[in-house]
């Protein structure tokens, strides 16, 4: 059966390996944006509050936070006294004390989006990925040794404006062999860019 007419979109995008952010890590941000530095619940009290078993969650939250640099030290900040619970200590990351911590970008990131980055983002350029020029579907009866023809000119599509992350990681998942080159479960697809300039109508063989 011979394929639709097609449309090879050149794209560039990001992606990040992320972690679900956990209830605890988030009521922690939470209250840093909500109560002002120095005027914040000792853990036990706030453990209290929103109605945890004990404060042992919090301070594993707390190591967290702190791990992926989602709070840090606040201007109020002086001195680390040696039985406050509230620090996370560890000879590769700064001592934070909760009371006068602040959130960071990446911390404000997290609580928006619900997940945190636990690696460095990789970028991707030059992907060119296969759509039908019907409606911009994804070419999924795909074999690896096709080639593309150029047939002509690509005005934009209708359906242009509809090109999103999920469209992209499910053409991904069915034109790229290696599991490296698709979007796993645990990754984030962002910043996605179509080069309509660089697109064009192809043949595939």
């Amino acid at each position: 059966m011979p394929l639709p007419s097609t449309v090879e979109l050149v794209c560039s995008f990001t992606t990040v390996k992320t972690a679900p952010l956990s209830p605890f890590v988030w009521a922690l941000l939470k209250t840093l944006k909500t109560f002002p530095e120095g005027s914040r619940p000792e853990f036990n009290k706030l453990a209290g509050k929103l109605a945890f078993e004990d404060e042992h969650y919090l301070n594993e939250a707390w190591t967290e936070a702190t791990k992926f640099k989602l709070c840090e030290r606040g201007e109020g900040q002086t001195t680390v006294p040696t039985d406050d619970h509230t620090y996370f200590r560890s000879l590769r990351a700064e001592q934070v004390d909760f009371n006068h911590a602040k959130i960071t970008e990446a911390g404000a990131a997290a609580l928006n989006n619900g997940f945190i980055q636990i690696e460095a983002p990789r970028k991707r350029s030059g992907e060119a990925l296969y759509f039908t020029l019907r409606d911009g579907s994804p070419i999924t009866d795909w074999k690896a040794h096709y080639e593309s023809k150029e047939i002509g000119k690509l005005d934009r599509p209708k359906w242009a404006g509809s090109i999103a992350d999920k469209l992209v990681i499910k053409a991904l998942e069915c034109q790229r062999d290696s599991a490296d080159e698709r979007i796993e479960p645990d990754e984030q697809l962002l910043d996605l860019r179509i080069h309509w300039n660089e697109s064009r109508r192809v043949k595939l063989d």
